[in-house]
Formats: structure tokens, C-alpha cells, sequence
């Protein structure tokens, strides 16, 4: 059983525009932050989109966006203490999540919250990450990813800006510093997960700088997330 000591919420309001999720926040449309880093991984994405053909790349999305909600959705409950959380998913969903199980049966010490609504003035943005708990006697932003692949530290920077975002919201709303960020990924046909812990300090002058891009022209940075 985990134990949980949780933050106070603040519920945000999200709406739809272009396929695109924004909150309300004091009056304000702020983008999500998968919105900002949508923009920011773009161009590698048409790439990958026009090398493998349209239709393999809305295959190859659909199975990974059904994938990635099932191992999350699982990992949510286990975390919440639910009973039977693993009698209605798939074999293959199960298997990726025990590799997550692992990791927190053996770090998690205690949970603040989860996916708790947060946002950032500085940002100008919000979003929810998947858990602010605490491993290894430090505060940490937890996210769970799985892939069909095993990854390199040099692609998935925007997992690490992503946390970072995170981090920097909770530390704004909640003055709560974040000690690390975790990014958890459960890999097809391995035994293990891949686990990346990183200090948000790394990280956080590049992440300041890739939303008040958005923010001010849009521009687009290419990165292989």
C-alpha cells in the first residue's frame, strides 16, 4: 500500500481548439504543455510522416497512444491502492506496466499527488503530470512512457523539458522545490524498464527559453522527443 499525502488542488478548466488542448487560468488560454512541445518537435514528426506513408504513421500513433493510456491508467490505479486494477487490460499492456511496477515497488517512498492539475504564469501554461511523489528521499516529477524501443538519453530531451515544465509549476504554486525528474519507460520484449533521473536545473533555462518561443512567434525547433 502506498502512502499518500496530498497537495491541495486547483481544478482547471481545458477546452479543444484544432485538435489542441488549452486550460483556463485566471481568464487566460494557456496551451498544455504537450501543446508547446507539439509545436516544438513537429518538423521531425512530418519527416518521420512522409518517410513511412500516412497511413502507417496514423497506425503506428493509434497503437501507441492505446498503449501509452493503458500502462498509464494501470500504473494510476496500482499507485492508488485499487484492487483487481489489472483484470480488464491486456496481456501485452500488463506486461509493460510490471516493468513500471518494479521501479515503484522498489523507489516510491510516499505520494503527494496524481496527475494534479498545475500551471505556470511564468510558462504561461499548464497541464497535469503523471506523479509529484517522493523516491529516494527527494521530491520528484514522475512520468511514465513506454516505446517499442529502447532510447537514447540525446532523444528524448523533450521528455526532460517536459518534467522540467512541470517541476517549475509545482515549484510557482506550491513552493515546493523539485529534487529530480523521472522518466520511466517501459520498453516492448524487455525485462526492465529504462529509468532517466535528471536535476530540473539542467534543464530549465532551455525550457523558460522554448515556451516564451512559442509565446511570442511560434517558431519551431527540431528535436527527435
Amino acid at each position: 500500500m502506498f502512502i499518500h499525502n496530498p497537495l491541495p488542488v486547483q481544478e482547471l478548466t481545458s477546452i479543444e481548439k484544432d485538435g489542441k488542448r488549452f486550460y483556463l487560468v485566471d481568464g487566460e488560454e494557456y496551451p498544455s504543455v504537450t501543446t508547446v512541445l507539439s509545436s516544438y518537435k513537429s518538423k521531425s514528426i512530418a519527416e518521420w510522416r512522409e518517410r513511412v506513408g500516412a497511413s502507417t504513421a496514423e497506425k503506428i500513433t493509434r497503437q501507441a497512444t492505446t498503449r501509452g493510456t493503458a500502462v498509464h491508467q494501470l500504473c494510476e490505479d496500482y499507485v492508488n491502492n485499487k484492487e483487481n486494477y489489472t483484470s480488464k487490460a491486456m496481456p501485452a499492456n500488463v506486461s509493460l506496466f510490471k516493468q513500471i511496477k518494479d521501479f515503484l515497488d522498489d523507489k516510491l517512498q510516499s505520494v503527494y499527488n496524481l496527475e494534479i492539475p498545475l500551471h505556470s504564469k511564468v510558462l504561461k501554461a499548464a497541464g497535469r503530470c503523471d506523479m509529484l511523489g517522493r523516491i529516494d528521499d527527494k521530491i520528484c516529477i514522475v512520468d511514465y512512457k513506454t516505446s517499442s524501443k529502447i532510447k537514447k538519453d540525446e532523444w528524448i530531451e523533450g521528455y526532460f523539458l517536459q518534467t522540467t515544465a512541470y517541476s517549475m509549476m509545482v515549484e510557482e504554486m506550491y513552493d515546493l522545490k523539485i529534487d529530480r525528474i523521472v522518466v520511466v519507460i517501459a520498453v516492448e520484449e524487455e525485462n526492465a524498464p529504462q529509468i532517466f533521473i535528471k536535476s530540473p536545473d539542467e534543464y530549465r533555462s532551455e525550457t523558460i527559453n522554448l515556451f516564451k518561443l512559442y509565446h511570442t512567434n511560434g517558431t519551431q525547433k527540431e528535436s527527435r522527443i
